[in-house]
């Protein structure tokens, strides 16, 4: 992802934010990241504060190799752009590391908020711990006939604390709007990018 992707899109003068918030999974995760994913956009889709202004998106599972964590920080950015440009004039970034253990989960959030591309985008981190024993046959498809065990009390509160934190990030943004990211911002970040190394520089041009 370079700034030879992204293009500027919308008028200067437009000050609308949206909020892309990056489920990041974990390994060991025992339930499936994309319905997962897939879950709590609909939650937020339900929400009368949240519809139409936040996306979840979801990474590639994080097992700290560096190049793991660089794919999170592209699934950042796409997930933040269509068709060359950002979703909206200004966005606001959220990642949540979710993982089977605090360990884990704790580990993953460290070593990404320490990465020049999270904060220089300004991005808020939390983390979530998502425990569930392998043993149970864990679907997440949301059907009519889905039933407890299939939506088990552990996922629905997962889903509960990312819509949490999607209602943190507007509600953080409304506190201070200088955390939403324009597109010469992102641009500028971008560019940095492609013309590294620098110091605290942790993701590679792939061009």
């Amino acid at each position: 992802m370079t700034s030879s992707t992204v293009r500027p899109h919308w008028s200067k003068t437009d000050e609308r934010a949206g909020f892309f918030l990056l489920l990041v999974p974990t390994v060991g995760l025992a339930v499936s990241a994309r319905d997962l994913s897939r879950r709590a956009q609909q939650a937020v889709d339900a929400n009368p504060i949240l519809s139409d202004r936040v996306t979840v998106g979801m990474a590639p599972i994080v097992d700290g190799s560096f190049e793991q964590d660089d794919a999170v920080a592209t699934a950042l950015i796409a997930g933040a752009t269509v068709d060359g440009h950002l979703v909206s004039p200004r966005v606001v970034f959220g990642c949540l590391v979710v993982g089977p253990d605090e360990a884990n989960s704790l580990s993953a959030y460290e070593r990404l908020s320490r990465m020049y591309v999270f904060r220089a985008l300004r991005v808020s981190f939390s983390g979530y711990v998502l425990a569930i024993e392998r043993r149970r046959d864990v679907c997440l498809d949301i059907d009519d006939g889905d039933t407890a065990e299939e939506n088990p009390p552990e996922v629905i509160a997962a889903v509960t604390a990312i819509v949490a934190f999607a209602t943190q990030m507007i509600r953080a943004y409304e506190s201070d709007p200088m955390i939403a990211n324009g597109e010469q911002h992102l641009l500028g970040v971008l560019e940095l990018l492609r013309t590294g190394p620098r110091p605290g520089l942790q993701l590679r041009d792939r061009q």
